[in-house]
């Protein structure tokens, strides 16, 4: 309850939303907040602010239009500084390195180690992948919306297309070799892993995608 008071409270400062505002993407819904389309069949962009509460957890809002109304804010604006708080805080890392990090601690409660447990799987390692996902680590997925820096990640591999894994709310996995990739193999792969290892709220599709460059 407490931490509820505390970002209602910020969500009308207009500078505070300016500066903590980002996009996520989710599960296409019937909610009532500022979300738009995206190119991925069954999924949504929403805009969201995070902040840190204490010394280490992070909370979440969606923004509603009342929100934007409360701070004078257009959705042309909101969107335009979310897209650029966005670029900032983007990342994208191998994943042998991402499960190294999360193997290695404990007390992490969003086990990437089991979600991608990928030669229980049929899929071999030896397949390069990397995660895109925010540098919180935290309702990052929406970062795959940063085409700027996935137009500079396949020019780095030298490749045309990318399949896009939809782990879950907080991250999606990127493979820049898709002489790999049957469509039946990996949607089967994505849904066992959503039903096994990955919450409901935290589930996007149970698809993969192919982004053509």
């Amino acid at each position: 309850m407490e931490n509820l008071h505390f970002i209602e409270k910020r969500m009308k400062n207009r500078e505070f939303i300016l500066k903590h505002i980002s996009i996520g993407i989710q599960k296409e819904s019937e909610e009532a907040v500022i979300k738009k389309n995206s190119d991925f069949d069954g999924m949504e962009f929403y805009l969201y602010i995070s902040c840190s509460v204490g010394v280490e957890k992070r909370i979440q809002k969606k923004i509603t239009r009342k929100n934007l109304e409360e701070i004078r804010l257009t959705e042309i604006e909101a969107w335009k500084k979310a897209d650029e708080n966005l670029q900032k805080h983007t990342i994208i890392k191998n994943i042998t390195d991402v499960l190294s990090g999360i193997c290695g601690n404990e007390s992490d409660s969003r086990t990437l180690c089991e979600q991608m447990d990928l030669e229980d799987n049929g899929i071999e390692l030896s397949i390069p992948m990397y995660v895109i996902s925010s540098d919180s680590g935290l309702w990052g997925a929406g970062a795959i919306y940063n085409k700027e820096m996935l137009e500079r990640f396949v020019e780095l591999h030298n490749v045309k297309k990318l399949v896009i894994i939809p782990s879950s709310i907080h991250e999606m996995i990127l493979v820049p070799s898709p002489d790999f990739f049957d469509e039946e193999e990996w949607n089967q792969m994505v849904f066992e892993i959503n039903r096994s290892d990955v919450s409901e709220s935290d589930r996007l599709t149970d698809q993969v995608y192919v982004m053509e460059f």
